[in-house]
């Protein structure tokens, strides 16, 4: 598939219409909004739910939290190179808002059925469920509908079914998140050095720890793009019980009858440039050499780590490799 022209289009070698493409941002948040940390205690304190973050402007705010490397922007992982056409082994040089449904329905049907094989209950899922997204008349019916329509996946039963998917690793349209800022410092310390982490594989990865904070302040008030915060009943995923979890969805946005998808904090300053509100993210960033300090402390004196964060045996044994990690400084 040839890549899209300026206009979104994309056309094969003869200059044939192939359909319209989502046009990915790569928005930098304002400097303003940017904390450089100097240490581990100067970080912990920044982030911390009764600092600054709590009184800003003097308004009570509800933040949420997210850790990842520093280079990223807050992008679903089903946006992320070719995450989703591995797993489908559907591969498009660049998909059209249409096949990138279709990436995602396909993806989530192998992990329902993987999770049937498993006897594992899925919530939200349901023979309706798939009867509605799962058949070639729903394929048709994405297929065919027009850009402004495509703003119907996921529908709300969707989400639910996402969220649980997301938890376990599907590459989706959510971004994870934690109501507690000390639990997201661990997801971006152990996030970016999974395999000297885990894998016990010495080479050093260089990512700087970031933990966003994003204010659900104005969230009523988004609508063009909308963005939901979205909290699902915990009782069948203890991981995000121990995590406090929740997730976000930014809705594709139509420009000029063009599906455009934006990262979180573009959408987020699209909205408050429309109704004059105050961009409600902040970004945390902590130097990498600072990461086996902070998994330490967080362990030592906050009882964060991978035994707290992960329910079971797995949870055990990613806090005996977290040790092994850290414990030489």
């Amino acid at each position: 598939m040839a890549r899209g022209r300026g206009n979104g289009t994309a056309r094969d070698h003869r200059g044939r219409r192939l359909g319209l493409m989502i046009v990915k941002s790569d928005y930098k948040i304002p400097p303003a909004y940017l904390v450089e940390c100097d240490n581990v205690d100067d970080f912990l304190s920044k982030i911390y739910q009764s600092s600054a973050l709590a009184n800003d402007n003097e308004r009570q705010k509800q933040w949420i939290f997210r850790g990842q490397p520093a280079r990223f922007n807050l992008t679903p992982s089903a946006y992320r190179g070719e995450a989703l056409s591995n797993l489908t082994r559907h591969f498009y040089h660049q998909p059209s808002p249409a096949d990138q449904i279709l990436l995602e329905l396909r993806a989530l049907r192998s992990f329902l059925e993987a999770a049937d094989r498993q006897g594992i209950i899925v919530p939200g899922d349901s023979p309706k469920y798939r009867k509605h997204w799962f058949t070639e008349y729903a394929v048709s019916r994405i297929r065919r509908a027009k850009p402004y329509r495509l703003d119907i996946w996921p529908d709300d039963n969707g989400t639910y079914v996402l969220t649980f998917a997301q938890q376990s690793g599907l590459p989706t349209r959510l971004l994870d998140w934690t109501k507690r800022s000390y639990f997201a410092a661990y997801f971006a310390a152990t996030g970016t050095a999974m395999k000297a982490i885990y894998d016990q594989d010495e080479s050093e990865v260089c990512d700087d720890m970031a933990v966003w904070a994003f204010s659900n302040e104005y969230l009523s008030k988004y609508r063009d793009p909308r963005i939901e915060i979205i909290d699902v009943p915990t009782a069948m995923n203890q991981n995000l019980v121990l995590q406090r979890g929740c997730f976000t969805l930014v809705r594709t946005r139509i420009e000029e009858g063009i599906p455009k998808y934006y990262c979180l904090e573009e959408a987020a300053h699209l909205n408050d440039k429309a109704f004059g509100g105050t961009f409600p993210i902040r970004k945390y960033i902590l130097r990498s050499s600072e990461r086996k300090r902070l998994m330490k402390r967080l362990s030592e004196c906050e009882g964060i780590d991978g035994a707290s964060m992960f329910n079971g045996i797995n949870g055990a044994m990613k806090y005996l490799k977290e040790r092994a990690y850290w414990y030489v400084t």
